[in-house]
Protein backbone atom coordinates (compact mmCIF):
# COMPACT_ATOMS: atom_id res chain seq x y z
CA UNK A 1 0.00 0.00 0.00
CA UNK A 2 2.02 3.04 -1.19
CA UNK A 3 1.41 6.59 -0.40
CA UNK A 4 -0.01 5.55 3.65
CA UNK A 5 -2.86 4.89 4.91
CA UNK A 6 -6.81 4.55 3.63
CA UNK A 7 -9.48 6.43 5.24
CA UNK A 8 -12.12 4.81 6.75
CA UNK A 9 -15.68 7.24 6.38
CA UNK A 10 -18.66 5.38 7.79
CA UNK A 11 -19.31 2.68 10.02
CA UNK A 12 -20.58 0.37 7.34
CA UNK A 13 -16.57 0.98 5.62
CA UNK A 14 -15.28 -0.26 8.80
CA UNK A 15 -17.65 -3.13 9.29
CA UNK A 16 -16.83 -4.60 5.63
CA UNK A 17 -13.25 -4.28 6.17
CA UNK A 18 -13.17 -6.31 9.77
CA UNK A 19 -15.65 -8.83 7.98
CA UNK A 20 -12.84 -9.53 5.13
CA UNK A 21 -10.93 -13.40 6.04
CA UNK A 22 -7.55 -13.81 6.08
CA UNK A 23 -7.46 -9.97 6.79
CA UNK A 24 -4.79 -8.46 9.08
CA UNK A 25 -5.40 -4.29 9.87
CA UNK A 26 -4.90 -1.88 11.90
CA UNK A 27 -6.57 1.36 12.32
CA UNK A 28 -5.46 4.71 13.79
CA UNK A 29 -8.85 6.43 15.23
CA UNK A 30 -7.30 10.09 15.35
CA UNK A 31 -8.66 13.78 15.90
CA UNK A 32 -7.69 16.61 12.84
CA UNK A 33 -7.04 19.00 16.17
CA UNK A 34 -5.33 17.02 18.58
CA UNK A 35 -1.03 17.64 18.95
CA UNK A 36 -0.29 14.35 19.56
CA UNK A 37 -2.10 12.84 16.37
CA UNK A 38 -0.86 16.00 14.41
CA UNK A 39 2.50 14.12 15.46
CA UNK A 40 1.69 10.54 15.24
CA UNK A 41 -0.58 10.81 11.29
CA UNK A 42 2.84 11.03 9.43
CA UNK A 43 4.66 8.20 11.60
CA UNK A 44 1.44 5.84 11.10
CA UNK A 45 1.58 6.43 7.12
CA UNK A 46 5.23 6.25 6.50
CA UNK A 47 4.78 2.51 8.42
CA UNK A 48 1.96 2.22 6.16
CA UNK A 49 3.83 3.15 2.64
CA UNK A 50 7.41 1.68 4.15
CA UNK A 51 6.97 -2.10 2.68
CA UNK A 52 8.08 -3.34 6.00
CA UNK A 53 4.65 -4.32 6.81
CA UNK A 54 3.20 -4.21 3.13
CA UNK A 55 2.93 -8.33 2.90
CA UNK A 56 0.74 -8.67 5.91
CA UNK A 57 -1.11 -5.77 7.25
CA UNK A 58 -3.34 -3.15 5.91
CA UNK A 59 -3.66 0.23 7.34
CA UNK A 60 -6.36 2.10 7.81
CA UNK A 61 -7.01 5.82 9.62
CA UNK A 62 -10.62 6.91 10.85
CA UNK A 63 -10.93 10.82 11.53
CA UNK A 64 -13.14 11.03 14.84
CA UNK A 65 -14.72 14.19 14.19
CA UNK A 66 -16.19 12.98 10.91
CA UNK A 67 -17.37 9.85 12.36
CA UNK A 68 -19.40 10.41 15.48
CA UNK A 69 -21.53 7.44 14.63
CA UNK A 70 -18.29 4.94 14.46
CA UNK A 71 -16.52 6.43 17.75
CA UNK A 72 -18.20 6.74 20.58
CA UNK A 73 -16.72 5.67 24.43
CA UNK A 74 -19.82 3.71 24.93
CA UNK A 75 -19.68 1.99 21.34
CA UNK A 76 -18.66 -0.82 19.40
CA UNK A 77 -15.28 0.24 19.72
CA UNK A 78 -14.51 1.71 22.99
CA UNK A 79 -12.65 4.68 21.70
CA UNK A 80 -11.88 6.63 24.95
CA UNK A 81 -8.35 8.21 23.91
CA UNK A 82 -6.90 9.63 20.73
CA UNK A 83 -5.05 8.53 18.92
CA UNK A 84 -5.71 4.57 19.44
CA UNK A 85 -4.68 2.29 17.28
CA UNK A 86 -6.14 -1.27 16.97
CA UNK A 87 -4.99 -4.44 14.96
CA UNK A 88 -7.49 -6.81 13.76
CA UNK A 89 -7.63 -10.01 12.19
CA UNK A 90 -11.11 -11.61 10.39
CA UNK A 91 -12.77 -9.20 12.32
CA UNK A 92 -11.07 -9.61 15.95
CA UNK A 93 -9.18 -7.32 18.19
CA UNK A 94 -5.66 -8.50 18.91
CA UNK A 95 -4.30 -5.65 20.49
CA UNK A 96 -4.69 -2.12 21.00
CA UNK A 97 -2.62 1.30 22.26
CA UNK A 98 -4.04 4.42 23.51
CA UNK A 99 -1.31 7.39 22.99
CA UNK A 100 1.64 5.17 21.97
CA UNK A 101 5.52 6.62 21.37
CA UNK A 102 6.84 5.88 17.96
CA UNK A 103 8.70 2.82 19.63
CA UNK A 104 5.60 1.46 21.43
CA UNK A 105 3.20 1.88 18.02
CA UNK A 106 6.10 0.19 16.30
CA UNK A 107 5.77 -2.65 18.76
CA UNK A 108 2.26 -2.77 18.36
CA UNK A 109 2.81 -3.46 14.85
CA UNK A 110 5.18 -6.30 14.96
CA UNK A 111 3.04 -8.11 17.62
CA UNK A 112 0.47 -8.57 14.66
CA UNK A 113 3.15 -9.96 12.45
CA UNK A 114 2.02 -13.66 11.36
CA UNK A 115 3.65 -15.99 13.59
CA UNK A 116 3.79 -18.80 10.73
CA UNK A 117 6.21 -18.68 8.62
CA UNK A 118 7.71 -20.94 5.77
CA UNK A 119 10.86 -21.18 5.46
CA UNK A 120 12.49 -22.69 1.88
CA UNK A 121 15.25 -24.40 1.97
CA UNK A 122 18.43 -23.09 0.67
CA UNK A 123 19.48 -26.06 -1.80
CA UNK A 124 16.99 -27.92 -3.91
CA UNK A 125 17.80 -31.84 -3.13
CA UNK A 126 17.56 -33.96 -6.06
CA UNK A 127 15.40 -36.91 -6.08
Amino acid sequence: MTGGSTLIESREDLRRILLRRNLTCVVMFHLSWSMQCLSMRPVFDQFASSGEYERWLHFYHIDCDNAPDIVTRTGPYGIEEVPTFIIWRDGRELARKQGPTIQELKELLNRAKPQQTYQYPQQIIPY
